[in-house]
């Protein structure tokens, strides 16, 4: 059934509905709790107060002074396939961000339609035997946040598009720190490969000491055999190097984002085990909280899940909204009158008569469903919690790593001192075992056990070296080196133009990408 009211009475409605919204829209409210910093307790100063205030090197590689390393890192922070996906993620989440924004903002839409009717011939009566309808106009309609529930959708992607933002910064980390690593391995296998050829030369010339007395009578058969079994004992470890270094050199490529065969031209370069000789930089443990980007990430999502409770909680309350069409509308045809004339009828559809327009105040209330609602406000609430935790737990593996980073650094120095001394010790006595075999002054089992030793603690004390590189690394990473929020992010020019050749993108892409740059750190 359809209801006409008097113009009077239109214009009253209209005008009460204006005053409601000028009034609800000057009284809008925000339903939700504010996000608050998450409370953690974090140690005063580290274990090792030596490191505790020295400001922290952003490019803290370079402190290898190692050419190839440092191209390596430019290399794989510019094509690292990972990064590069990571990298798009914001683009998209600033692209959300966008379509967010834009949902407190006036819906407006152009309409428009023709239709044509032909009337039965048998129809009765026949006013019109061809009936053709025009019609144009905007359809426009605007939700009014009252309850704030727009404003913490906002805020919960702005959340989220920060959190990726910062995901970017510890996957940057994580990848710089993965190809110092890998590299550092390649060095130090390298190393043990060229060593262990080295001690299998040693001990061929003792084999063919032993295989001169054996031909002369001197010794026994037993010192041959002995002899021949570690130079073949020795022989066999270099498969399992070789291959080792094989599989880390083909990870340093797909850390780079190409294939084994290009990365071998950048390592061909004879180098031995990075040493970083610049001091390691910590600070101290609450500038975790700034440098780690993980840290971040959880402090979003949790600031993210925080402002999920205002959206569930703004369903308690009705919403409310104006719309609202201006158009014009005319139909023509050719009907059939009385006397089996024909007679024309209709107009001019942009006329002032063909004008028509609509306008109201509306609301929407969920007043049947306040158990489901109830249940949602309490399921964000429990995700929020999750959240705190999560990021309380984040920070505590932060301090484990970074103090155990910076112990297993210390112990890794010291081992490696010992470890020279022993090689030092072990060279000496193989040299004197083999010169006193030679003289016949003793027997071939000290020349055996002296250089299997040797062997053994050279191969120990370059995976010492190694592993103090690696520990340095493993410092920078947990202290969150390398990473700044307002770091500029770029894509590289390939990948802009492959999606601006199917996406009219023009300087959308570069502003997406670079826009963290303009703005400030929500959680600050």
């Amino acid at each position: 059934m359809t209801f006409y009211l008097p113009q009077k009475t239109r214009s009253t409605l209209i005008t009460g509905f204006s005053t409601i919204a000028f009034i609800t829209l000057t009284g809008c409210t925000t339903v939700g709790p504010e996000f608050k910093p998450i409370a953690t307790e974090l140690p005063e100063n580290w274990q090792f107060k030596e490191n505790s205030n020295i400001e922290i090197n952003e490019s803290w590689w370079e402190g290898f002074n190692d050419p190839v390393l440092d191209k390596l890192i430019t290399i794989s922070h510019q094509e690292n396939l990972s990064l590069r996906e990571a990298l798009l993620r914001i683009v998209e989440a600033r692209a959300v961000l966008g379509v967010t924004n834009a949902n407190n903002l006036l819906r407006t839409k152009l309409n428009g339609s023709v239709s044509s009717t032909k009337q039965s011939e048998h129809a009765s009566p026949q006013p019109l035997d061809n009936d053709e309808l025009f019609s144009l106009g905007l359809d426009s309609s605007w939700e009014i946040d009252f309850w704030g529930k727009l404003f913490r959708q906002r805020e919960s992607a702005t959340a989220s598009y920060y959190s990726l933002i910062a995901n970017h910064g510890d996957m940057l980390i994580t990848v710089t720190a993965e190809v110092a690593s890998t590299y550092i391995s390649i060095r130090t296998l390298e190393q043990r490969i060229k060593l262990l050829v080295e001690n299998i030369k040693l001990q061929e010339r003792s084999l063919q000491i032993a295989e001169v007395w054996f031909n002369n009578g001197g010794r026994t058969e037993l010192d041959l055999r002995q002899a021949q079994a570690l130079v073949h004992e020795t022989r066999s470890q270099l498969p399992g190097l070789e291959q080792d270094l094989y599989k880390k050199q083909s990870a340093l490529a797909v850390l780079l984002g190409t294939h084994r065969a290009q990365v071998l031209d950048i390592l061909n370069a004879d180098s031995s085990v990075p040493h970083y000789q610049l001091p390691v930089n910590v600070g101290l443990p609450i500038d975790l909280l700034r440098r780690r980007p993980d840290i971040r990430v959880s402090e979003y999502l949790a600031k993210m899940r925080n402002a999920d409770i205002g959206v569930a909680k703004a369903d308690y309350y009705p919403s409310f909204s104006l719309t609202g069409n201006l158009g014009f509308s005319v139909t023509t045809g050719i009907s059939t009158l009385a006397d089996g004339n024909s007679g024309s009828s209709g107009g001019d559809l942009f006329s002032t008569e063909a004008k028509q327009y609509t306008g109201g105040f509306g609301f929407s209330w969920d007043v049947f469903n306040f158990d489901r609602i109830e249940n949602n406000v309490l399921a964000s609430d429990a995700r929020l919690q999750q959240a705190i935790e999560s990021y309380k737990m984040t920070v505590i593996s932060a301090v484990k790593e970074t103090e155990d980073a910076m112990f297993s650094l210390q112990k890794a120095e010291q081992q490696e001192k010992e470890l020279t001394q022993s090689a030092n010790a072990y060279s000496r006595a193989s040299t004197l075992s083999i010169q006193q075999y030679k003289d016949g002054a003793t027997d071939y089992q000290s020349v055996l056990d002296s250089l299997r030793q040797l062997v053994s603690v050279k191969q120990t004390q370059v995976q010492a070296k190694g592993q103090i590189a690696l520990n340095v690394v493993s410092l920078y990473k947990a202290i969150g080196g390398g990473w700044l929020f307002d770091k500029p992010v770029k894509l590289s020019q390939k990948t802009a133009s492959q999606m601006t050749e199917r996406t009219d993108w023009e300087d959308k892409l570069e502003n997406l990408i670079n826009s963290s740059k303009a703005e400030s750190d929500p959680t600050n």
